[in-house]
């Protein structure tokens, strides 16, 4: 049986993540890199990086160094230094064009791409010649880490726009890399219907660490995230299977970090609708056939509001399922099993992104992102809960923003968002299964051996709160042919909840010993109770009081 108790247990346990607070400030290793290995992205965005030089291999000190933003327009200017190195600074990720001068030599131009957490090469070999000629160069999109030894890859914008993915969570792409698993968050916990969790090489998902923008969106109470997001509103999408860098968060088997979209000088969009019906083919469960139907639809559209400053971009969908699971009720009741073989269990799912960029003054890049979503399944828990379904209901809001900039020789990135996630369990099982005449409505009859249930659901009703604020730094110091970064993070999490077990109603708990005295074996009423379980409306789970609760 799920208990809440056992669930906030798993947030005290991991590690600073208590309820009463995480407040953890780090100071990430002192790192001397080499001329060849200069890094400065984070899992807050990219960079480009590089040296330039001669055709013979000899460096070019004070070259000239333009990184312009194709998709946006915006422009940063930066000089080679005396070993020939420059470095971007932080950048969002995107389509880049690289402009090296330098007197003697033939302007070089270089098309490429910034990825997310990727420091990007920007090696340079200029040619003698006019400086009034231009010579092309076109990186491609394959990005070799060379500044990191993280085991990672990034699923590009191309790729999650083109790809069929069911369900268009965000997470499903993370199937895509070699050794990840997909997870059910029902798995973790039934408060986790409609959610996934990830693993890696085998091991639990509940460690993996989830950031988006920066924000980890990790939930911290029995693993998957706090809220789902639509691929659609996913511009990059990166997998770190080990040895993560330490710029990234805390550390676990493995990370997913991801950039949201957004707005260019021009404007795109789409709109979608996916329909699925079990009338087209659908698989059977159990050998019965379930009703099944899904509605998807929504669309996104960014754009600029200023052109070459100011960008915006939203993204909306939702997922309208009606489906039913099977009750799975067996011998000695197989009888109402068949009756009643199929239990309701409908989905609904809304969920929200908007994000604006602003290229302020002197060259700071500006952003803010807010997510939404409210989400409700219902559902029986699996099997021992036969027709007992209860209602799972989710909301959360989220707001991140935060600064990017390069002073001198330093680069800087600030974070800062907030984000609350509120679940609520209520008893759904009136209308469902045997009830009126055949069982007694307000009575839980529980047969574990025919995983055979009626009325009330134990679990209900109950309530979850998770609220997180964060604060986060990363910065990078470049002197000669070496760099070396650091940062900070505070993160305060508070958890609490309430729990009224049976608190809809008891629950007659019955064995295949205590037929009564010529009763029908497939009537659970001629059963006589051997435990009768009574709620006493108490429930409360938290350190300290919190979310208005004792």
């Amino acid at each position: 049986m799920y208990s809440p108790f056992s669930k906030k247990d798993n947030l005290r346990q991991a590690g600073a993540a208590s309820i009463l607070a995480l407040a953890s400030l780090i100071l990430g290793p002192v790192t001397l890199i080499t001329p060849a290995a200069f890094a400065q992205a984070t899992a807050l965005n990219g960079a480009i990086q590089g040296t330039v030089t001669d055709s013979s291999g000899a460096v070019v000190p004070n070259a000239k160094v333009t990184i312009t933003s194709t998709d946006t327009g915006i422009s940063h200017d930066f000089q080679s230094n005396s070993a020939g190195i420059y470095g971007s600074g932080p950048l969002i990720p995107g389509n880049y064009t690289i402009n090296v001068s330098a007197a003697g030599f033939r302007d070089t131009q270089v098309k490429t791409i910034v990825q997310i957490n990727v420091t990007t090469s920007g090696n340079v070999k200029l040619e003698i010649g006019n400086s009034a000629e231009t010579v092309q160069v076109d990186a491609g999109a394959v990005q070799l880490q060379q500044s990191q030894s993280n085991v990672q890859d990034v699923i590009t914008q191309q790729q999650i726009q083109t790809l069929p993915i069911n369900g268009r969570n965000f997470l499903n792409l993370a199937q895509l890399e070699p050794g990840v698993q997909l997870q059910d968050g029902s798995d973790f916990d039934p408060t986790k219907a409609g959610y996934s969790g990830v693993s890696f090489s085998g091991t639990s998902g509940r460690t993996t660490r989830i950031l988006m923008d920066g924000q980890d969106i990790t939930d911290e109470t029995v693993g998957t995230t706090i809220v789902n997001v639509s691929e659609g509103a996913i511009g990059q999408f990166q997998i770190v299977r080990s040895t993560a860098d330490v710029g990234n968060d805390l550390g676990s088997t493995g990370q997913v970090i991801v950039a949201t979209n957004s707005g260019t000088n021009g404007f795109h969009g789409n709109l979608l609708y996916n329909f699925q019906d079990a009338r087209s083919g659908f698989a059977s469960n159990q050998g019965v056939v379930s009703p099944f139907q899904r509605n998807q639809f929504g669309g996104a559209i960014g754009g600029p509001i200023l052109k070459d400053k100011l960008f915006f971009f939203a993204n909306s969908e939702r997922i309208k399922q009606d489906a039913s699971d099977v009750s799975g009720v067996g011998v000695p009741f197989t009888a109402l099993g068949n009756q009643f073989s199929a239990v309701p269990s409908p989905f609904r799912d809304t969920y929200s992104t908007g994000r604006l960029d602003w290229n302020g003054p002197w060259n700071v890049h500006y952003f803010a992102r807010v997510f939404y979503e409210s989400n409700a399944a219902t559902t029986n828990g699996g099997l021992g809960n036969a027709y007992s379904n209860y209602i799972n209901r989710d909301n959360t809001p989220g707001i991140a923003g935060g600064a990017d900039f390069v002073t001198g020789n330093f680069t800087h990135s600030f974070r800062g968002s907030y984000e609350k996630f509120h679940n609520l369990i209520g008893d759904a099982s009136s209308g469902v299964g045997p009830t009126g005449s055949a069982l007694p409505n307000g009575l839980n009859i529980v047969y574990s051996a025919a995983n055979f249930s009626s009325g009330p659901n134990d679990n209900a009703p109950q309530q979850t709160f998770q609220s997180d604020k964060q604060l986060r730094y990363d910065g990078s110091w470049t002197h000669g042919s070496h760099s070396l970064r650091y940062g900070a993070e505070l993160n305060r999490i508070l958890g609490g909840g309430f729990a009224s077990f049976f608190g809809a109603g008891p629950q007659a708990v019955i064995s295949s010993g205590t037929l009564s005295s010529g009763g029908n074996a497939g009537n659970p009423l001629d059963y006589l109770p051997n435990v009768v379980v009574l709620g006493n409306g108490l429930g409360a789970s938290t350190e300290i009081p919190a979310f208005g609760l004792a």
